[in-house]
């Protein structure tokens, strides 16, 4: 595919080098012009608004008033006021309220009106590749496997059981009476196509997901066997995502090119009413939906024109219910003032980082590689870019993450005269880069406080923007830059996170070739079923794919925010960072 982009930007260093003195003064100052932004137009709705820094816990406040809000798992209580003013009551055992989705007494009726800033790639599960798309997703599409929002564990989706009877072998028990939004129904024959679409499909985003399929045999109408080619633990996680979400082998086999770009059909809440790419979604209630009760909602209007802070001014203006994703945390402080508006706040997989094209030189020397990393001030980074709210990162996970490794706290950190004397032994006095970043103004401003913290370990950085649609392509698909700096949005099992950044020939990784036995270390982290055994196995996969070979720059893990009006209830956040809005409801 060819990135053809909307808008092209470049952004060049001035000539010289800065000491660290310097750079310590160019990030206070950054840091001080915001502070002093929001006490000039803090109050106001202008463009360019800025917030002071703020360490202050954010409730989350999915109607309840009363959390404490850290857990974005509101263990199923009512939200405030809704049952007793006769909302809702569901069925204990849905799914939805088991994994923390949905909650108790909620109201019906309604359009919510979503803003997010992100349109997506595609509609179609398969053959989209932004992590941004998920949230729209989630709406049309149900999954095999769930998981509970605080833990991310894997619960009953439209699987309903599953088991390994052996190491090779995943056994499949679905649901019965489900349809897609088509009346195509739900059954084995619906998952086997899926799970070749996945593999096969000639735009699929996500063949390396399920590699480990070998075959599939359909058992019955409600039981499918997967037949794996090697051990792999992580299918099932993987089945919480993507290449878990079901499609409609009919309307999948007539659209057009086969693919459902513009015309999802899954097994969702909701089903497409009205789409106009890049602007607006409009997705209406399903009528059929398996878990009786839900959703809440008439429908959800997406909007998809504008920035964040369009998105907050349309909040407060009254023009929509929802500004999905905050990226811009200066906006955190005041937000929370705010009359009328909630914050909903969670930790999460979210994590900043750089990719790297390995293949284009210098960057195939792990020297440079290692330089670069050990350029990054992470704790300065963070704190100025997140406003305090986000910490350090040395892992594509964050410390609290069960594959996580506490000894790799501070690998490959800053380091600045070491990032210099690997740059000079790799026979580089100065390194020249131009480095991709999102059309955003917060991802710009994060891209120029990279490029001065870079600067004075002799990298050179010039930055090119394009729109987040050509970003993606122009990086992964056809490989042009040497290093897009952009967030990981974290992924259900961790296999997906390390095979998509590190496995040879996956569609992130922006290589063809392996590393240091990088592709066998991957695979040992899925070859038992143990949490500890796999725990063990990813403590060797960042000693070699992070600390040795430096194939990825972690920065900084983030928390995920939205904002919310006080008429918005059961919006729920979770720890992969990907919110899920389906199943809120407005106060009548």
């Amino acid at each position: 595919m060819q990135a053809t982009p909307t808008k092209t930007t470049r952004l060049r260093t001035r000539s010289g080098r800065r000491s660290d003195s310097d750079l310590a003064r160019l990030l206070a100052l950054l840091f001080a012009f915001a502070i002093i932004a929001a006490a000039c137009g803090g109050d106001s709705e202008s463009d360019d608004a800025e917030g002071s820094s703020s360490d202050t816990v954010v409730e989350t406040d999915g109607g309840g008033g009363d959390d404490d809000g850290d857990d974005a798992d509101s263990g199923g209580e009512s939200s405030e006021g809704a049952g007793a003013a006769g909302g809702a009551t569901l069925a204990d055992d849905l799914p939805a309220l088991a994994e923390g989705a949905a909650q108790q007494g909620g109201t019906y009726g309604g359009t919510l009106r979503v803003a997010h800033q992100f349109p997506p790639i595609s509609l179609d599960p398969h053959t989209g590749s932004s992590g941004a798309d998920h949230q729209t997703l989630y709406s049309l599409y149900d999954r095999l496997v769930h998981f509970k929002f605080d833990s991310l564990e894997f619960t009953p989706g439209l699987a309903t059981a599953w088991e390994f009877p052996d190491d090779q072998t995943l056994v499949l028990t679905l649901r019965e009476g489900v349809t897609f939004h088509d009346g195509t129904p739900f059954n084995a024959e619906a998952v086997a196509f899926n799970i070749d679409r996945v593999q096969n499909h000639p735009n699929t985003k996500v063949p390396a997901d399920l590699a480990s399929i070998e075959s599939v045999e359909i058992v019955d109408d409600l039981t499918i066997q997967l037949n794996l080619n090697r051990p792999d633990s992580g299918v099932v996680g993987i089945l919480a995502d993507r290449a878990g979400m079901m499609v409609s082998p009919t309307a999948a086999e007539a659209a057009d090119e086969q693919q459902l770009n513009n015309t999802p059909v899954g097994t969702g809440p909701f089903k497409l009413a009205e789409y106009s790419e890049g602007d607006r979604l409009l997705v209406e209630r399903n009528e059929d939906y398996w878990q009786e009760g839900l959703p809440y909602l008439d429908n959800i209007e997406w909007l998809f024109s504008g920035g964040e802070q369009a998105a907050l001014n349309g909040l407060r203006a009254g023009d929509v219910d929802v500004a999905l994703t905050l990226r811009d945390f200066s906006q955190v402080a005041p937000l929370e003032t705010e009359e009328g508006i909630k914050l909903v706040r969670s930790p999460s997989l979210h994590t900043d980082g750089c990719y790297i094209n390995d293949e284009i030189a210098p960057w195939d020397d792990v020297r440079v590689r290692q330089a670069w990393s050990q350029a990054m001030d992470r704790v300065t980074l963070a704190e100025v870019f997140t406003f305090g709210l986000a910490e350090p990162a040395y892992l594509p996970v964050p410390p609290q993450h069960w594959s996580s490794d506490a000894s790799m706290q501070g690998v490959n950190g800053y380091d600045l005269e070491n990032a210099k004397a690997l740059l000079s032994e790799a026979g580089h006095e100065s390194v020249d880069l131009t480095i991709l970043a999102y059309q955003d103004p917060v991802q710009i401003r994060k891209g120029e406080l990279i490029q001065a913290a870079a600067a004075d370990a002799g990298f050179n950085v010039e930055i090119e923007v394009l729109e987040l649609a050509a970003a993606v392509p122009a990086m992964f698909t056809d490989r042009a830059f040497a290093m897009f700096c952009a967030p990981w949005t974290g992924r259900p099992d961790p296999s997906q996170t390390v095979t998509s950044l590190f496995d040879s020939g996956a569609y992130y990784s922006v290589r063809d070739s392996d590393r240091a036995d990088v592709d066998a270390l991957l695979a040992a982290a899925v070859a038992s079923p143990d949490t500890d055994d796999r725990a063990a196995a990813y403590q060797d996969l960042w000693a070699v794919a992070i600390a040795d070979q430096a194939l990825w720059t972690p920065l900084w893990h983030n928390v995920s925010v939205s904002a919310t009006t006080d008429k918005v209830n059961g919006y729920q956040l979770n720890l992969l960072g990907k919110g899920q809005i389906q199943f809120a409801w407005l106060e009548n």
